[in-house]
C-alpha cells in the first residue's frame, strides 16, 4: 500500500511539472509574439518581386521593438493601412522627415504629378 502512494505522490509532482512547463512556455512565447516579434502574412502584388513572386502569400517576421528613430530608407516596415481602419500593409520606406519625393502618377495632399514634396514623417510609396 505504501509503494502505491508513492507512486501517486510521484505522478502528482511530474504533472505538478509539466504543468508549469507548458505554462511558462505559453507565457514566454505570449511575451515574445506580443512585445518583440511577430510574424504577418503578406498578400498581392505590390511588394513583388520582394514578397509574393509567383505564390499567393508569404510569411513575413516582424520586429517590433525596433524604433521609428532606427528606420531608414529601403526599411521594410508594418504599418497601420491609413485607407482601411484596422488593417495593416508592408511597404519600403521611400523617404523620411525633411527629405524630397517626387510625386509620379499619383496624389500626396496638395502635390500634383511631376511636383516634389517634403517629407513630414516616414513616406512608403502605394
Amino acid at each position: 500500500m505504501q509503494s502505491g502512494k508513492r507512486i501517486i505522490e510521484l505522478l502528482n509532482r511530474k504533472k505538478r511539472e509539466i504543468a508549469s512547463v507548458v505554462v511558462g512556455s505559453a507565457l514566454t512565447t505570449y511575451f515574445i509574439t506580443s512585445r518583440v516579434v511577430t510574424t504577418a502574412i503578406v498578400t498581392g502584388n505590390s511588394m513583388a518581386p520582394t514578397f509574393n513572386n509567383n505564390s499567393k502569400s508569404t510569411r513575413v517576421l516582424v520586429d517590433l521593438i525596433t524604433p521609428v528613430t532606427k528606420i531608414k530608407p529601403n526599411d521594410i516596415i508594418l504599418c497601420h493601412d491609413p485607407e482601411e481602419y484596422g488593417q495593416y500593409i508592408v511597404k519600403r520606406v521611400t523617404a523620411l522627415a525633411g527629405e524630397f519625393v517626387y510625386v509620379d502618377g499619383g496624389e500626396m495632399g496638395e502635390t500634383r504629378r511631376g511636383d516634389t514634396a517634403e517629407v513630414s514623417s516616414i513616406f512608403v510609396d502605394r
